[in-house]
């Protein structure tokens, strides 16, 4: 299976649970900064859904709320860390390297 194909498919799997688990939530099934999750302050509980992590967050006011779905969901899963690029050959390795040992990297000859 090629990776767009399997990215595609994790993708709208994500979607579906969203979508099942949106509909066995009760009415009113949500938390608020006012009354935020167990063990979460109502500071973490506020930047956690100003930074738009969690789906569904909104401020009402001075109060923000999620569903209770939404929050666990958003809590459960690793941000993905950006994977850098391959250099394409051993000079671009090489001032890489040179690079992040805080080094520049002077034009061929120069002194």
């Amino acid at each position: 299976m090629g990776s767009d194909l399997r990215s595609r498919l994790h993708a709208t799997i994500d979607e579906l649970i969203d979508e099942i688990e949106g509909l066995r939530a009760p009415s009113g099934d949500e938390y608020r900064s006012d009354a935020p999750p167990t063990l979460t302050s109502r500071r973490a509980f506020n930047e956690v859904c100003r930074s738009g992590r969690v789906k569904g967050a909104r401020k009402e006011g001075k109060v923000w709320l999620c569903s209770r779905v939404a929050w666990h969901r958003a809590r459960a899963k690793r941000p993905e860390l950006p994977r850098p690029e391959p250099p394409a050959n051993d000079v671009d390795v090489a001032d890489a390297m040179i690079a992040a040992a805080g080094f520049r990297v002077t034009a061929q000859g120069a002194r």
